[in-house]
């Protein structure tokens, strides 16, 4: 869902030919895989941490 998210930034972005959509579709990719990581880290029971 992130991917699709981002993709569609990242178009708009370049239709637009606004700079700034492309910074704010690179946050929300590393936003998106940083929660990936953490939920996957509370589901297998390990502290974030470690």
């Amino acid at each position: 869902m992130v991917a699709n998210i981002t993709a569609i930034i990242v178009v708009l972005g370049v239709y637009y030919n606004h700079l700034v959509y492309l910074d704010v579709a690179l946050v929300y990719a590393i936003l998106g895989f940083v929660s990936v990581i953490a939920i996957s880290k509370y589901l297998t029971g390990r502290e974030l941490h470690q």
